[in-house]
């Protein structure tokens, strides 16, 4: 299906919070919370939570339903993670999982991180990553996941990088000696 033009607002927690219960991860025995301490390939820094603030991204349709969501924040100076990712079935293969993807690279660039990274589930939502540029990194991972299996992908050189003035030199003729 062709892609169509979706909004992607920012919205609070408690706006996404239904659908990650009940679509994301129903039944979930592990408390949901707005930020996970999780770090790039492994590992937990227990301050992520004191340190960053995630920003909430939807998009609802003329209804006022969110039919994709996703949320992201930093895990480092240099690395931002997006967490979670949902689209109605019904508007999937429309471009709102790639919008999304988008949003939190932009949210990447603006906090000043160079690499984005997630955690998605081994689905075809992968392929999805992998269009808008993004790499596994890993095998997949079931330990510790409770609706795995995971594999971590990730997108590398996010910011621009910057022009370097080229110094103009002197012929060896004008060199004054």
């Amino acid at each position: 299906m062709d892609s169509e033009p979706f909004t992607v607002v920012t919205v609070d927690f408690e706006t996404v919070l239904p659908i990650w219960q009940n679509e994301i991860w129903p039944g979930r025995v592990t408390p949901i919370k707005p930020i996970a301490p999780m770090t790039y390939l492994g590992g937990y820094d227990m301050d992520i939570p004191n340190l960053y603030k995630p920003t909430f991204f939807a998009i609802f349709d003329e209804f006022g339903r969110i039919i994709g969501t996703t949320s992201g924040y930093q895990t480092s100076a240099d690395h931002f993670r997006c967490r979670t990712m949902y689209v109605n079935p019904e508007f999937r293969r429309r471009g709102l999982a790639v919008a999304l993807v988008r949003a939190v690279e932009d949210a990447a660039i603006k906090a000043g991180c160079d690499l984005s990274w997630g955690l998605p589930r081994v689905s075809p939502m992968m392929a999805m990553f992998e269009k808008c540029g993004w790499t596994q990194v890993s095998e997949p991972i079931t330990e510790g996941m409770e609706f795995g299996p995971n594999v971590y992908m990730m997108k590398d050189g996010l910011r621009p990088k910057k022009k370097r003035k080229r110094r103009s030199r002197k012929k060896s003729s004008e060199i004054v000696r």
